[in-house]
């Protein structure tokens, strides 16, 4: 199933998990030097022996030839993170094969001959790991792949070279986004080995503090360490959210709660909204599911909205090229919706009559208490195509739980 239609561990800081492997065919050269023919010839064998392999994977998989589906269509592919946006230059040649209920990719083209990937909800690094080795392993019994016993597998980029694997998982830092903290914890992940993204990987602002967290050495080390590295300094990193989560909802409650209110206000109301400012609107409602703010909300429902909301996403949901305006009222409308119907759900289960004003008004009620209770650290298919670091601890003293953090003296080093 798709990332964004699941709720996974660690959800309330870890949005989702990714495995990247890249891999080569021996024989031909990286896909900057190929020439047209063969690179034809060069992807042809590569989908050849994906889809002979067993019956599933012609069933559960489709291969889209990136210059026969529209320009919509590839850069909505982009914003749901089955293909970077590296392919978006490379749709002359590029290919994607993608699975059926999105959770796994194959990228044709890109930097290396072949770029698999898969995701998951949360923090579960191993098996998104586990369903791209799956892959990688199919392809190793079908394919000549570039690999020396020395070195590893053979890429384009120096820095990919050994195992191939990019692990990254992509985290909401609201907390110490509103501290003085977060470049320093940003800091020492970076001096764990680590690399520091927007949402959209390199070259991409983070927006709605939103960080895509990666490995950066693959040779020297094996899958296993490497994922259980990254995973200790995230671990880190959401104690840190979580603690400073506690200080703000300690010191700052009703500035929080005026925020997250107004967010979400703004949502169930807007008529025009551009995907940036409902991108930061969502990162609140968000952070106030985590606090037991807005219980009427499904965390699938945000995850999903942040999906569709992309200008490409709408697009071709519509069914047409749309103006700058028309693509604001729409993503109003899908957001307006979305929100009415999750709060009409817990109307509806709590035995209250669903109604826009008292469902409102009861979920606000209803959240008071519950955020009260709770601490602060709680937590489409596609549908074209054819099937044709080191693990050093992110920090030393971070702020206890009421202590103050704000002066940015407590170093994360």
């Amino acid at each position: 199933m798709a990332w964004y239609l699941e709720d996974g561990p660690e959800s309330d800081v870890v949005i989702s998990s990714r495995i990247r492997l890249a891999r080569n065919v021996r024989g031909y050269p990286f896909p900057e030097l190929l020439l047209p023919g063969t690179a034809k010839e060069c992807y042809d064998r590569i989908s050849k022996a994906f889809f002979s392999a067993n019956e599933a994977m012609r069933r559960d998989y489709v291969e889209i030839v990136l210059a026969d589906v529209p320009e919509l269509t590839v850069n909505s592919l982009v914003e749901k993170r089955l293909l970077s946006e590296d392919m978006l230059n490379k749709r002359a040649s590029g290919r994607a094969i993608i699975r059926r209920d999105e959770a796994v990719s194959i990228m044709l083209g890109e930097e290396d001959h072949i770029r698999i990937q898969s995701m998951q909800a949360g923090l579960n690094l191993v098996a998104a790991y586990e369903e791209a080795e799956k892959i990688s392993l199919l392809l190793e019994e079908k394919l000549p792949l570039a690999f020396k016993p020395e070195f590893g597998f053979l890429t384009a980029c120096p820095t990919n070279v050994g195992t191939g694997m990019r692990a990254s998982v992509m985290v909401h830092l609201p907390a110490l986004g509103r501290t003085k903290l977060l470049e320093k914890y940003l800091d020492s992940c970076r001096k764990a080995g680590l690399a520091v993204r927007g949402q959209y990987g390199e070259n991409s602002e983070a927006t709605g503090f939103v960080f895509q967290i990666s490995n950066q050495m693959t040779l020297g080390l094996d899958e296993s360490t490497a994922i259980k590295e990254l995973q200790t300094v995230v671990e880190q990193l959401i104690k840190r959210e979580h603690e400073a989560r506690q200080y703000l909802w300690k010191n700052n409650r009703y500035e929080i709660e005026d925020q997250i209110y107004r967010s979400y206000g703004v949502l169930s109301e807007a008529r025009l909204i551009s995907t940036e400012a409902a991108q930061l609107e969502l990162s609140n409602l968000r952070w106030g599911m985590a606090l037991g703010i807005l219980p009427q909300l499904k965390p699938v429902t945000v995850n999903r909205l942040e999906v569709r909301i992309g200008s490409a996403t709408l697009q071709r949901e519509a069914g047409e090229v749309l103006p700058t305006r028309e693509r604001d009222y729409r993503r109003a409308a899908l957001i307006r919706q979305a929100l009415a119907e999750d709060a009409a759900d817990a109307a509806g289960a709590a035995g209250a009559k669903p109604g826009t004003g008292a469902t409102v008004a009861k979920s606000a009620a209803g959240a008071k208490s519950t955020a009260d209770a709770k601490s602060a650290s709680a937590g489409k298919d596609v549908s074209d195509g054819e099937n044709s670091a080191n693990g050093a601890e992110v920090a030393g003293s971070a702020p206890d739980a009421g202590k103050e953090p704000a002066d940015g003296t407590n170093s994360a080093n």
